[in-house]
């Protein structure tokens, strides 16, 4: 008897959460169809974190030679494990600046570590023409994508960084997900004065700054927090989410094939090693969203 009491009380608690077995959540339904805006955005009553910024350290990470498929490389323990970066894609100018399909890549890129001697590793989105298809998201603009996929088709969605973003995501009448990256403190603009036809349907649902933008330090909020998302489908798709703190900010150098483009170097300004090392862990959590198709 005491067993099923522990059973119910188990299946309750997934019921009340919404987790399901395999550790997915929902991705959160927007109230009245409408993005947070201005002080709503975030917690009130949280404070920024303190990365260290003026002491910053420069680090190059140089391709390792690998490239890796994106339904290898995403789909293993990886991505909790090493953080991952689409910043090359913001400076391929020309490449899907309107979004689409396109062919990508992820270059794996080492850095050794002058003290500690520590190789850490980054993997970075880049377009290769002899990769795998995936759609592109544009950061301020929205593409529709199918929500079943048939065989052959894409399975990969990739959109830029997340530094106070949103990522909005809409069944449609005709069978897609209109998809969007709204830019930060643009929510009224790019999205909420959007009528429901632009929109793509009445039912919105999203990932907002609240989702990633905060860590928790005992009862308190802590914000800087940015995140690497992607859409993959699997039995559905879902919305990959990898929340960073003290984010590294960077650029790329790209070899001199002009249709791809692929990875030689990414340059990072760290945070200090001490703040990394021996605060904050620099991926703080890994959460997969579940989208409702209807």
């Amino acid at each position: 008897m005491e067993l099923l009491h522990i059973t119910l009380i188990a299946i309750l608690i997934v019921f009340l959460c919404g987790v399901r077995g395999d550790g997915t959540v929902p991705l959160p339904k927007l109230e009245r169809n409408t993005l947070a805006t201005l002080g709503d955005r975030g917690y009130r009553d949280s404070r920024r974190l303190d990365c260290g910024l003026w002491n910053i350290e420069l680090h190059e990470f140089r391709s390792s030679g690998h490239v890796y498929d994106p339904s290898t490389v995403l789909t293993t323990s990886n991505f909790g494990k090493y953080p991952y970066d689409n910043i090359a894609m913001n400076r391929q100018h020309g490449a899907l600046v309107n979004g689409g399909q396109g062919k990508f890549s992820f270059a794996e890129l080492k850095h050794t570590d002058s003290q500690t001697k520590k190789v850490l590793t980054v993997y970075a989105l880049q377009v290769d023409g002899t990769g795998s298809y995936a759609y592109w998201l544009p950061q301020g603009r929205s593409i529709d994508i199918p929500a079943r996929p048939k065989h052959g088709d894409a399975k990969f969605v990739f959109t830029p960084n997340f530094g106070g973003c949103s990522w909005t995501v809409t069944p449609t009448r005709y069978g897609k997900l209109r998809l969007r990256h709204v830019t930060g403190n643009n929510e009224t603009y790019e999205f909420n004065n959007l009528d429901v036809n632009q929109k793509g349907g009445a039912t919105t649902y999203a990932l907002q700054y609240k989702d990633y933008g905060y860590i928790k330090e005992g009862n308190q909020y802590v914000e800087n927090s940015h995140a690497y998302a992607y859409m993959h489908y699997n039995n559905g798709w879902k919305l990959h989410v990898q929340q960073k703190t003290c984010t590294p900010n960077g650029s790329p150098s790209l070899s001199d094939v002009p249709q791809y483009g692929k990875i030689q170097k990414l340059k990072f300004n760290y945070p200090t090693e001490t703040v990394l090392q021996t605060r904050y862990n620099q991926i703080t959590k890994t959460t997969v969203y579940r989208i409702p198709i209807p």
